[in-house]
């Protein structure tokens, strides 16, 4: 959406976001596969005159909270970008698929495996590159691998659930609506789901987001759910939030990559295939784990994470102010609130 004059247009984005307009778009929408709403519904909405006034202070706001978002994104790509110069992967990672290619049998029947993705020679490139330097399989520095449980959900729970949506670079992203019960967390049949300040999350099916990873740092109560694997490694050698990040570069996910299995729409990556992921764990001068770079590349990722958390809160609180100065038209409408 363009404004038709010169016009900082960023105040529309909390309006559209707010629960009335989200509501109207929920009910304009046509279709069973593919829900979608026509783009007249869109242009016809109405604009109260109290959203209107507001609009240069929503703008003003909400274009800071653009920059900070902006911040927040080249803090987490200078990150990858130091380990990925450390690890001298740049310019492989940039060349072309290969069209094809040639396998020994003694090499498909050692991975008992038949699918050509599975050996990609950029696969191998990449982990005999990752072989030759200070690299480790994740088994030998992880507790075994656990997938979660399929959650119970509880409106306004106390334990949050994680699925694979929550499972971000930046950080685990909470979901209102994602919610279970403290009853359900405690169970014995949920113990393996429970998640652990400090634990990495990683994203263990489905087409675009298996391999994607993220971290738990927070204090409350969590559960992950069946589709995402619980990884705890051993910090004297990999700091969770380094691991998260090494795992969310080409170098990790081309090795989820390669070790997934299932068809289209059904992939999955098994916790005996999780653990044979290599990864970088460079050295220092004494031969020790380089604790203090990996350390260096955290700060740098937290710092992503407090920006963009910043940067969500003034959008929220920009759209709860269009939604109070919307509480009338709300009340006409007879529109429930999907939080409440």
């Amino acid at each position: 959406m363009r404004p038709k004059q010169d016009a900082d247009g960023a105040w529309l984005l909390p309006f559209l976001l707010s629960d009335p307009v989200q509501t109207v778009l929920q009910w304009s929408q046509t279709g069973s596969n593919h829900p979608r709403f026509e783009s007249k519904t869109l242009l016809d909405l109405p604009i109260p005159d109290t959203v209107v006034r507001q609009r240069l202070t929503l703008a003003a706001s909400l274009s800071t909270a653009i920059a900070d978002f902006e911040r927040s994104r080249s803090y987490y790509e200078e990150a990858e970008q130091e380990l990925l110069q450390r690890l001298s992967w740049e310019q492989e990672i940039d060349k072309s698929d290969d069209l094809f290619f040639f396998m020994q049998f003694a090499r498909i029947a050692n991975d008992a495996r038949i699918d050509a993705e599975h050996f990609q020679p950029k696969f191998y490139r990449l982990r005999e590159r990752l072989k030759s330097l200070h690299s480790t399989r994740i088994g030998d520095f992880c507790e075994p691998p656990s997938r979660g449980v399929q959650p119970m959900f509880v409106a306004d729970g106390d334990v949050w659930v994680l699925a694979s949506k929550a499972i971000r670079p930046q950080g685990v992203v909470l979901d209102e609506d994602g919610r279970t019960s403290l009853e359900f967390w405690e169970a014995p049949a949920s113990e393996k789901g429970r998640v652990r300040p400090g634990d990495v999350l990683l994203n263990s099916t489905g087409v675009g987001t298996l391999g994607r990873a993220s971290y738990y740092i927070d204090g409350a109560p969590a559960l992950a759910d069946n589709h995402v694997s619980l990884l705890r490694p051993d910090q004297s050698i990999c700091l969770p939030v380094y691991l998260s990040l090494f795992l969310n570069t080409k170098a990790g996910l081309w090795q989820s990559e390669m070790y997934q299995t299932g068809s289209s729409g059904q992939l999955e990556i098994y916790p005996h295939h999780i653990e044979d992921i290599l990864v970088f764990l460079p050295r220092d001068r004494n031969g020790s784990v380089d604790l203090p770079w990996q350390r260096m590349l955290v700060d740098k990722v937290l710092a992503a994470r407090l920006v963009k958390q910043e940067t969500r809160d003034k959008l929220l609180a920009a759209k709860s102010l269009i939604e109070g100065s919307m509480g009338s038209l709300r009340e006409k409408m007879y529109v429930p609130s999907r939080y409440s």
